[in-house]
């Protein structure tokens, strides 16, 4: 299966959604959507939805380290939208989902998330949100 990517802005934060296979053969692509999508965007919250994600492979998971880290940078809050499926299962495999916020399939983009960004607190206080 083909992982495809869509964008959708509004007055809610940037939401970009992923399905299907997340794979090194598709990566550059998906990181290239994601990135762009910070820039068009700067000191808007990103949310990427990986709930319809079947599978993801290493290089899917490097893209959203540097996804996180890119936003980071710029002052931009990343946010991934999942119910414990495939990336999160992965993320945790290899010790990463700490580094991530990660907000349950249910629940779309929250304000009081958003607002998180000026709140002095750490990572591991606010990786999940149920």
């Amino acid at each position: 299966m083909e992982a495809r990517s869509r964008v959708r802005s509004g007055p809610q934060p940037l939401t970009v959604t992923w399905s299907g296979s997340v794979t090194s053969d598709r990566t550059p692509r998906l990181r290239h959507e994601l990135f762009s999508a910070l820039a068009a965007a700067p000191g808007s919250a990103l949310w990427l939805d990986v709930r319809e994600v079947v599978d993801i492979d290493h290089a899917g998971l490097a893209v959203l380290v540097g996804v996180l880290h890119r936003a980071a940078s710029a002052g931009q809050l990343f946010v991934l939208v999942d119910d414990a499926g495939v990336v999160t299962r992965e993320l945790a495999r290899m010790h990463l989902d700490r580094s991530f916020l990660i907000s349950d399939a249910g629940r779309g983009p929250d304000p009081q998330v958003v607002d998180l960004r000026s709140e002095p607190r750490s990572r591991a206080a606010v990786r999940r949100f149920s």
